[in-house]
């Protein structure tokens, strides 16, 4: 299997959400704003991440995450490794 692929993404920031679908035992979730510059886009792409556990919740700022693109239901998909994101090197000020 090949390497995976570092983007750089841009988390502007998350919200904690309660799903109310069973009251007697209600399941906490995030959703976190981010921007990836992925390999081949002019741009960088708005996206939403959901998760389910708080120690993957990246806080506010620019990150390297591992990404890799598995084919599921014969279709491709993206995947980020949110638990092996390091966060990337500030530039110094000239």
């Amino acid at each position: 299997m090949a390497q995976p692929l570092n983007v750089a993404i841009k988390v502007i920031g998350t919200v904690q959400k309660v799903s109310n679908k069973n009251p007697a035992a209600p399941k906490t979730f995030w959703i976190t704003s981010a921007y990836v510059d992925m390999p081949g886009m002019m741009f960088p792409q708005a996206i939403e991440l959901f998760v389910g556990d708080v120690t993957n919740v990246l806080a506010p700022g620019d990150y390297f995450v591992p990404c890799q693109f598995p084919i599921k239901e014969n279709r491709p998909s993206v995947e980020l490794d949110l638990s092996a994101a390091r966060p990337a090197e500030k530039k110094a000020a000239a």
